[in-house]
């Protein structure tokens, strides 16, 4: 991690964007809150922003106002068009999982810093381009709650409340599966698993119901690290959330950590397996994850920083 002082990110980006998701869980509340703070900002959607765009506009930073799934899509963008421009996050969305891990590195800057993070490169087969995964990547329960999210169940709730209503409900759906883990080239094989979580030593999944303990992560907290969790049963696993909700790290033969430069994970049979890439639902899994050589720049957003 390095930090650049500056002290009012408005000096430092005179020509910004602001990057925004209407269909991100808190977007009306969230524009309400910082309509005034944000006046003369170029607004565009997610949808239309691309890496063409962004290579002519050629801006100073972007402002992502949204949740997982819209900082991943603009830092994916950011990354591939291969232009050095940092990122400020005003949370918008239902977790907001990595925006809790730079108000982390906010507070160690004293807010007046940029922030590079490592990022996670997901290869595919076919010369399919790679997608880049900033805070975690989920097969299992994670994936089913997406989906329900995708088809709008719950919409009388928001927030952690739907959230934590949709994990429930999954949990009342979801069957154990077989699997492969191939870490750095050594095989692990599984009867019974019910969750796979690669992220950082850093990273949070759902607001804190899966947590990677300090002692995995050991002086570099920002280590890769998979998260394995295997042979719970659906009332087992109901409480293993619970408890990790109220902040406990349960001693747990059935959870596994495992530090990793490259992994695999290689379904049994024709098993399809689901997956979210940073809290999204993404159709194709990947041959392989590693962590990558690019690398992601964010500044802190303030409410004295756009005053």
């Amino acid at each position: 991690m390095s930090s650049i002082a500056v002290e009012n990110a408005k000096e430092l980006f005179v020509n910004y964007v602001l990057i925004y998701n209407e269909k991100s869980a808190s977007f009306k509340r969230t524009k309400k809150k910082w309509k005034h703070k944000l006046k003369g900002l170029f607004p565009i959607s997610v949808h239309d922003l691309s890496e063409n765009w962004l290579k002519e506009r050629s801006p100073d930073g972007l402002i992502v106002m949204g949740g997982d799934g819209t900082i991943n899509s603009t830092a994916n963008i950011i990354l591939n068009s291969g232009l050095d421009i940092p990122m400020g996050i005003i949370p918008g969305g239902g977790g907001n999982d990595f925006y809790q891990r730079q108000v982390d590195r906010c507070q160690e800057d004293d807010g007046s810093g940029i922030t590079v993070h490592e990022v996670f490169e997901l290869e595919y087969p076919n010369n399919i381009p790679k997608r880049c995964a900033i805070n975690t990547v989920e097969w299992g329960i994670g994936a089913l709650v997406a989906e329900k999210r995708e088809n709008n169940e719950g919409r009388f709730l928001t927030g952690m409340l739907k959230y934590f209503y949709l994990v429930i409900k999954s949990l009342f759906e979801f069957n154990s599966w077989k699997a492969t883990i191939r870490i750095d080239g050594k095989d692990m094989e599984f009867d019974d698993l019910s969750s796979v979580v690669v992220g950082f030593g850093s990273s949070t999944m759902g607001g804190g119901y899966i947590m990677f303990p300090e002692e995995c992560s050991g002086p570099n907290r920002d280590a890769p690290l998979v998260f394995i969790a295997h042979g719970f049963s659906r009332f087992k696993a109901l409480g293993l959330i619970l408890k990790f909700v109220r902040a406990k790290q349960p001693k747990d033969h059935r959870l596994q950590y495992y530090p990793f430069n490259t992994l695999e994970l290689i379904p049994s049979g024709n098993e399809v397996i689901k997956l979210t890439v940073d809290g999204e639902l993404f159709p194709a899994p990947p041959v392989s994850i590693k962590l990558g050589n690019r690398k992601l720049k964010t500044f802190c957003v303030t409410s004295s920083g756009f005053s």
